[in-house]
C-alpha cells in the first residue's frame, strides 16, 4: 500500500492508495467532506473525520445526479456501504467521472425473472487493474436470496453470461 499525503482542512491525512492507483479528481462538497476519485475507487472523508471511506468502482450500486439541488446520491452494492449524499458544485466534473468509471467496470448485465414474480439483475464487473470478474446480483428487497429456486436462476444467468463473455472455461 502506498500512502499519499493530502491536505484536508489544514491537517495532514492519509489517503491509502494501492500501487498504480492515481488521483483523477478531488473536490469538497458543501458540507466540507473531501471527495477523491482515483483510477480504482471513490474516497470520501467527512469534514472533521480522519478516516477515509473507500468505494471501489466495481462495488458501486447506483449513481443519481439531481441537477436542481446539485446533489449526487451514491449507493454501494454491498449493504454495509449504504447511501451517501454529496452536495457538489453546479458544474462538478465528478458526476461524469463517476459515471464513466463505473460504466468502465461493467462487462455484461442480464435481467432475469425469478420464481417469486420479481426480477433480478446479474452483472459481470471487473475491478480496474484486475483480471478476475466480480458478479453483482441485485434483488428486490422482498426476494429471499437464500431461496434455492432464486439461487438456481441466478447461477443459470451467471453461467450464460460467462459463456457470452468467453469465461466458461475459467473457474
Amino acid at each position: 500500500m502506498v500512502l499519499l499525503f493530502a491536505r484536508s482542512n489544514g491537517r495532514l491525512t492519509d489517503l491509502p492508495l494501492a500501487r498504480g492507483e492515481h488521483i483523477l479528481a478531488t473536490e469538497r462538497d458543501s458540507t466540507g467532506a473531501t471527495v477523491v476519485a482515483t483510477t480504482r475507487a471513490l474516497y470520501l472523508q467527512p469534514d472533521g473525520d480522519p478516516a477515509w471511506r473507500r468505494l471501489g468502482w466495481e462495488e458501486t450500486g447506483r449513481i443519481c445526479w439531481d441537477r436542481h439541488r446539485n446533489v449526487l446520491d451514491l449507493t454501494g452494492a454491498a449493504p454495509d456501504w449504504g447511501h451517501v449524499h454529496l452536495n457538489l458544485t453546479r458544474r462538478s466534473p465528478m458526476v461524469a467521472l463517476l459515471n464513466e468509471r463505473v460504466a468502465a467496470c461493467q462487462l455484461a448485465s442480464a435481467r432475469v425473472s425469478l420464481p417469486d414474480g420479481h426480477t433480478a439483475t446479474v452483472q459481470a464487473r471487473r475491478r480496474p487493474g484486475a483480471a478476475e470478474v466480480t458478479w453483482l446480483v441485485v434483488l428486490d428487497r422482498t426476494t429471499d436470496g437464500a431461496d434455492p429456486a432464486v439461487q438456481a436462476v441466478v447461477q443459470s444467468a451467471i453461467r450464460a453470461l460467462r459463456t457470452e463473455l468467453g469465461l466458461a472455461s475459467l473457474s
